[in-house]
């Protein structure tokens, strides 16, 4: 299912910072081209020996207030572009095989609603012992997950995502966690 020109100037616009306006002749030509590039990248058709420059990132490390310093990714453009395309174009699949077990996709404001219902439901009971919230934080949890089960689940639910999850994720080396590695 090939994207169409709408979703790639939607993603364009939100990597304003990086591009100038260019010139309006050479606008729809390089709109032509970098869509049938986003086009090849989805389908999952980039040369393997293009992948891991393209699906990879610069690590930088930024120093943290309380010392030490956290990893920060900074992934490739045409990955991103391509993702962005993808992403808004799957948007009504990923609602409906997420909700409701996985809240926030496709709902603005539904993080700030969260919050505040809890804050809500925290402090405004009459007996305070009676009043419980269990928070979980799953640190760097998608290192944790089986990328062969993530496969599969995105062919089931949102086919069109396939390939190109493939290619960004199959042929990359294992993600460390713990000492083990999860293929």
């Amino acid at each position: 299912m090939p994207l169409p020109l709408g979703p790639l100037v939607c993603a364009l616009v939100t990597f304003r910072r990086l591009f100038d306006p260019p010139p309006k002749i050479v606008l729809p030509k390089a709109l032509t081209a970098l869509t049938s590039l986003v086009n090849i990248l989805a389908a999952g058709r980039a040369p393997p020996s293009v992948l891991p420059h393209l699906c990879g990132a610069t690590l930088l490390a930024s120093p943290k207030k309380s010392g030490g310093h956290r990893p920060i990714a900074v992934g490739e453009v045409l990955r991103r572009l391509t993702s962005k395309c993808l992403a808004s174009t799957s948007l009504r699949s990923a609602i409906s095989s997420l909700t409701p077990l996985q809240l926030g996709v496709g709902v603005k404001g539904v993080c700030e609603a969260i919050i505040h219902t809890t804050s809500h439901l925290l402090f405004s009971s009459d007996d305070p012992d009676q009043c419980w919230c269990l928070f979980l934080d799953f640190s760097n949890a998608f290192n944790c997950i089986s990328r062969k089960s993530m496969f599969a689940e995105i062919r089931q639910r949102i086919p069109h995502l396939a390939a190109w999850m493939e290619s960004c994720y199959s042929r990359q080396p294992p993600a460390p966690s713990g000492g083990r590695y999860y293929p």
